[in-house]
């Protein structure tokens, strides 16, 4: 029974191959091949080359400022920049008005700082002529030491 299977296969194999050269389509033996004549001349060729896929960046930074406000100028995206180079302007004014405080608190300070020399002086001046009343002989009284 064994052997008569294996006597199926080769004629099977050669039944497929008779049908394939039998069934296969023939080439046409007029076949004329069609081709155009045209002058060579000289231009730029545009070349265009799509696909898909992933771009990414040789290095990627991530800025931030060191003070923070209301940005009124950006440097465009993947516009290239050179080191030291404006990249954001903040609005000044915040800045403007804090620094014209702090401006404002300075001279405050220095008219207080002039008021409590000025009180100081006053307040020896006071001193060394009561002194100088309960004491005439005294070097103190006269402002020496």
């Amino acid at each position: 029974m064994r052997a008569r299977r294996l006597l199926w296969i080769p004629l099977l194999a050669v039944l497929v191959a008779l049908g394939f050269f039998l069934l296969r389509p023939k080439p046409e033996e007029n076949q004329a091949t069609a081709f155009q004549v045209v002058e060579a001349t000289r231009g730029d060729l545009r070349v265009t080359v799509s696909g898909y896929g992933w771009l990414s960046p040789w290095e990627t930074l991530e800025v931030r400022p060191e003070i923070t406000g209301t940005l009124v100028w950006l440097a465009e995206e993947g516009q290239e920049v050179q080191e030291g180079e404006v990249v954001a302007r903040l609005d000044p004014t915040p800045f403007a008005r804090a620094l014209a405080e702090a401006e404002a608190e300075v001279r405050r300070q220095e008219a207080n700082l002039e008021n409590a020399r000025l009180e100081g002086q006053s307040a020896l001046a006071s001193l060394t002529s009561k002194l100088a009343l309960m004491h005439p002989g005294d070097s103190y009284a006269r402002g020496t030491t």
